[in-house]
């Protein structure tokens, strides 16, 4: 009777903890996918924390508005590179557009919107200032 009694508590904190950890993201699988990744050059003395700030305040409102995650950057052959992920890559796209706007990347940053896994259809658009990053429907 004993074993059953921890059998029992055992497998209710194991779902209390899956329900505590689980996430608001919308469930995809992995075939599905969507993607953005934001590339910024980095020039001469690049200011880390200005990008580490423009990912937390890209993370909350990806967060906010249930559109995906974002997963992290790269840093490296000379640029840093945002990764966002989620069911639907134009959304993603217009819930960050206005904080790069804001953010007012340096020439040459760009963002690659792709509409699946690897290999799937993507688009290639520019953030430099002076152009203007839209997105048509």
């Amino acid at each position: 009777m004993t074993y059953t009694i921890l059998r029992i508590v055992f497998i209710c904190a194991a779902l209390l903890l899956l329900l505590a950890f689980r996430s608001n993201r919308p469930a995809v699988s992995a075939a599905e996918e969507q993607a953005l990744l934001i590339t910024i050059p980095l020039r001469d003395s690049p200011d880390i924390a200005k990008l580490q700030l423009l990912e937390d305040r890209l993370g909350e409102a990806i967060e906010k508005s249930h559109a995906g995650e974002l997963d992290g950057n790269e840093i490296g052959e000379g640029t840093y590179t945002i990764y966002i992920y989620g069911p639907d890559a134009k959304r993603l796209f217009k819930t960050v557009q206005p904080i790069l706007k804001d953010f007012r990347p340096p020439m040459g940053s760009y963002v690659i919107i792709r509409y699946g896994k690897p290999g799937a259809r993507q688009e290639k658009i520019s953030l430099d200032a002076e152009k203007k990053a839209q997105l048509t429907d």
